[in-house]
Parts: C-alpha cells; structure tokens; sequence
C-alpha cells in the first residue's frame, strides 16, 4: 500500500502484478517479485490467487 494507505491497484494474478510493476518502470520476474519483502499479500503462497 501506498504511505497514505490508498489501494493503488488489485492483482488477481502474478501477470497482473507484473503488469502493475512495468507500467511503474520495474520489469520484475515472478521469482524476484515473490521473494520481495516489498509485495504484501493478503494470505496464501505465490501461486495462491483466490
């Protein structure tokens, strides 16, 4: 989340984090997002998308 606690975009899979982070001019790898401790996600493992 964003400092002011706005949601600034939803992914419902990794392509559309990976999209999220290209349009932010980080192209990333699935593998480096996973292992960032800068992706927050709200339960479940990498391959979880529920």
């Amino acid at each position: 989340m964003h400092a002011s606690s706005t949601i600034l975009g939803l992914a419902c899979s990794m392509r559309d984090l990976q999209e999220f982070l290209r349009r932010a001019g980080l192209d990333r790898e699935p593998e480096q997002i996973s292992a960032s401790p800068l992706v927050e996600r709200g339960g479940g493992g990498p391959e979880t998308w529920d």
